[in-house]
């Protein structure tokens, strides 16, 4: 459907999106993607991670195929926010994360709320962001299915943004960009 990219499972196909300060947000972070996992995903499956080989990891984000299927966010190697409802494969899914110390860490599976919690926020690394899988100390776990509209923000993420991002569908968010990538202003939406 639209605008996506395959991810096989193997080492090194991860989108390495490089260590800019911009994809390294602190304060505040939201995770949003459309993803469709392989029918024969059966490990954890990162869709985003920013991670670091000296500092640890900052943030992983996706199903956890391994366990139990349900969304799995880490920050900081350690700190975890486990979802309520598995994600089945096969299916076009729009998973987000989105939090602060503030607000607390939200996950979203289908624009709906499926687990919150408190706390820490993300190190600073120097590592790279990636989509589709994450690198960490030499190990590799990488997504096997289909990734699209792959975003990251520097703010907590609304509700009813999450939301209107849903309901734009796999691609829908890149083809209303006209093939452009780039974020979305606070307010846009």
């Amino acid at each position: 459907k639209g605008w996506a990219v395959y991810y096989p499972q193997t080492n090194g196909q991860q989108t390495f999106c490089g260590n800019s300060s911009i994809l390294n947000p602190r304060d505040a972070v939201s995770m949003a993607v459309w993803m469709r996992a392989d029918a024969t995903a059966s490990t954890y499956q990162w869709v985003i991670a920013r991670d670091d080989n000296s500092l640890g990891r900052s943030f992983a984000f996706g199903p956890r195929y391994a366990a139990d299927s349900k969304l799995w966010l880490q920050i900081n190697g350690g700190s975890t926010l486990v979802g309520n409802t598995a994600v089945s494969k096969g299916v076009w899914h729009f998973i987000c994360a989105t939090g602060s110390a503030a607000s607390g860490w939200r996950v979203y599976l289908d624009s709906k709320l499926d687990g919150s919690t408190s706390f820490v926020l993300p190190n600073a690394t120097t590592g790279e962001t990636t989509v589709g899988g994450r690198t960490y100390s030499g190990s590799e776990l990488v997504f096997k299915g289909l990734i699209s509209d792959a975003m990251l923000y520097s703010r907590v993420l609304m509700q009813i943004e999450i939301a209107k991002l849903y309901q734009l569908g796999p691609g829908g968010w890149l083809a209303r960009k006209r093939r452009r990538v780039y974020s979305i202003p606070a307010g846009v939406i």
